[in-house]
Parts: C-alpha cells; structure tokens; sequence
C-alpha cells in the first residue's frame, strides 16, 4: 500500500559526490510520530530518525541534520556496523 499522506518525501538535495537528487523520506507513524528514512542503492532502507510532530515543516537546521546523516550513510561501504555505527554518532 502506497498513501501519499502517510509516506512521502521530506527534504531532496543533490548529492554532492553523484550529482543526483536524493530523497529523505517521512513516513507518519502512530499518531504524531514520523520516521524518516532513506532508500539505499540495493533497495533496502536505512531509518535516519524517529521524531515526534511538533510543527508542520522541517527548520533548515533539521533539514541539515538529516542530509548529514542520509551522506554519512551513503558514503559509507553499506556494512551493517557501519550504519549503527553512524546512528549511534547522531545520537550524540
């Protein structure tokens, strides 16, 4: 099931290193909750951030934080410790 209200896309970027657009995708959870995510080359996902609603839009600042964390991802050899790894590190 696809509901464009409930899945869609919640910053784009280019990628610096590809020049591609990519996009960080939010997906509404159970009732203010959102988890945002990306879909990796191999199309599995990575989960970026689980976040309760606060306001309507990301800041820039929160837009950022995710393109930050969507590249350290991306960039890095897609290992499974390599992505706890980075999570781990944002949580900081």
């Amino acid at each position: 099931m696809y509901d464009e209200k409930k899945c869609h896309p919640a910053h784009e970027y280019k990628r610096p290193i590809k020049n591609i657009e990519q996009k960080i995708w939010r997906l509404w959870g159970v009732g203010v909750i959102r988890i945002y995510f990306i879909y990796m080359p191999e199309k599995s996902i990575v989960v970026l951030k689980i976040d309760v609603k606060r306001v309507a839009k990301l800041t820039k600042g929160e837009k950022d934080a995710l393109k930050d964390l969507a590249e350290k991802v991306l960039n890095s050899d897609a290992s499974h410790n390599m992505c706890i790894e980075v999570l781990n590190e944002y949580k900081k």
